[in-house]
């Protein structure tokens, strides 16, 4: 039986750091992804960063002997923000920092160097070059069956229903391509 070339369980629009986790995570759990990015490379402003995570209580920091905790990240973050940031945003992160660095491990990155930077109370600044991030979660992308495609603006959100019962059936491309969502 062949498959509807415009139709998937998952749309995920721009191939940052963000929707190359998405899309991968979205195949991985046995979706039928399409990833879109509107440039001619993958990477969206990742590519331009500076490769910093901050990261707490991790093997790099122990083997440093910098002590840290998902609580003093926590505290930090909140301090930096002058205590104006979202208090629920920022305990989740401070909580579920360290899954993230477990998770990009386990795809082969590797952090070994770790600097104080901004309003850290301690060194947790994990480097890595940007673009060994991308290539790696691009590749483990398309190698989890994520139908990649550059050059693939979305011009606007297609939809269905009305008032509370509305919701996003798929994308409009230039040209006119629609592709469904489901």
């Amino acid at each position: 039986m062949q498959q509807d070339s415009t139709t998937f369980d998952v749309i995920v629009i721009g191939a940052g750091m963000a929707g190359l986790c998405t899309a991968l995570e979205a195949a991985r759990s046995g979706g039928r992804v399409v990833l879109l990015e509107k440039t001619e490379r993958y990477g969206g402003s990742t590519r331009m960063c500076g490769g910093a995570f901050a990261f707490a209580g991790t093997q790099v920091q122990k083997k440093n002997n910098i002590p840290d905790s998902a609580e003093l990240l926590e505290e930090d973050l909140l301090k930096a923000g002058k205590y104006r940031n979202d208090k629920a945003l920022v305990h989740v992160y401070a909580q579920r920092q360290y899954e993230a660095y477990e998770w990009l491990q386990s795809l082969g990155l590797q952090f070994d160097k770790v600097s104080l930077s901004g309003a850290q109370s301690v060194p947790r600044n994990h480097s890595i070059d940007p673009g060994v991030v991308l290539e790696t979660l691009h590749d483990a992308a398309v190698a989890a069956g994520v139908a990649y495609r550059s050059h693939a603006a979305v011009e606007r959100l297609v939809t269905a229903g009305e008032a509370d019962q509305r919701r996003v059936i798929g994308v409009g491309r230039a040209g006119g391509e629609r592709l469904h969502a489901t």
